[in-house]
């Protein structure tokens, strides 16, 4: 299948860090969805082994079906405090919304070298663990487990890419929920950093192999991959994401990469144009609706104007 994007390179900025909420801690299987759903967001709960908030859908579909579900992963640089605006109006559109924590590399401190590739096996590890998790838990909240849905920004987008292309964890030591298939459906990069730039790709290149999305096989041939990026963004090049669409691509893994004009942390904001754009494109995707013609056809200018309303 064709990868269908368009291409402009960026310099690269850092995006500034965010703080944590919540102290109260329970177990995703712990609560029930008739006092939740639609009603407040549940916090800290344990999904996968890492604490995460629950967004319960705002909205039932008209013939009661469960709603589709989205695990959401925050970047490199900020905690899962920074995905809930986006969050929040994802699941008011109606779905299940999860946004966990995972172990981010504190890029303020020399990278952990007396570890080894742990600090990378256990990014790998948290998210397939709450992959796991949210597949046997999901109908509790009034999720579709057969519906799951990985998101990805920044950093986030490069953690949620390596795991969703492959069929089996390449790596070593993740023994949770064993018998329980961590695929999503779908995955959704938003500003992803494939390329790894601010996890020490580079500068541990020999640790960072096993966990290269560019070096793994995309093995995952049901996937559906949607990507968006701008060309305005001030933390990760656009490149990044048209790298990504090629190396699926060329697995055979269809994927839309659609660029706008808007910068790193905008499409999170949904009170600005481009965030209503980001949590729209997401409700149509989830829901499998046909969307509209500006999806870009290969070799077309995808760029699409959202800075001003």
């Amino acid at each position: 299948m064709k990868t269908r994007h368009a291409i402009v390179a960026l310099m690269t900025v850092p995006l500034a860090a965010c703080n944590s909420a919540g102290d109260d801690t329970s177990s995703l299987t712990d609560n029930t969805p008739d006092s939740t759903i639609g009603d407040t967001v549940i916090r800290d709960v344990d999904v996968g082994g890492n604490e995460a908030d629950i967004f319960p859908p705002g909205r039932i579909e008209s013939d009661g079906a469960p709603a589709p579900v989205v695990i959401m992963l925050h970047g490199t640089l900020g905690d899962r405090t920074r995905m809930e605006p986006l969050a929040t109006a994802v699941a008011e559109r109606g779905a299940l919304v999860i946004v966990p924590s995972w172990p981010v590399i504190d890029q303020a401190a020399p990278f952990p070298e007396s570890e080894g590739d742990e600090a990378y096996r256990r990014q790998s590890e948290a998210v397939i663990c709450a992959l796991r998790d949210v597949k046997q838990s999901a109908a509790e909240f009034g999720g579709d487990p057969s519906n799951v849905t990985l998101l990805g920004h920044s950093g986030g987008g490069m953690i949620g890419a390596r795991v969703a292309i492959v069929e089996e964890p390449p790596w070593p030591g993740i023994d949770c929920d064993l018998d329980v298939d961590h695929r999503p459906d779908r995955f959704i990069g938003m500003a992803g950093d494939y390329q790894g730039y601010y996890q020490y790709s580079s500068e541990q290149s020999a640790l960072y192999a096993p966990y290269d999305v560019f070096a793994l096989a995309p093995t995952n041939g049901d996937l559906a991959v949607w990507l968006l990026h701008g060309h305005n963004d001030d933390a990760v090049n656009v490149l990044s994401s048209a790298l990504f669409a090629d190396h699926v691509g060329a697995a055979g893994i269809e994927s839309r990469l659609l660029t706008t004009d808007t910068t790193h942390a905008a499409p999170l904001d949904p009170t600005i144009p481009a965030g209503r754009f980001a949590a729209d494109r997401i409700d149509a995707i989830i829901h499998d609706r046909q969307e509209p013609d500006w999806w870009p056809a290969v070799d077309s200018d995808a760029t699409l104007r959202l800075e001003a309303d």
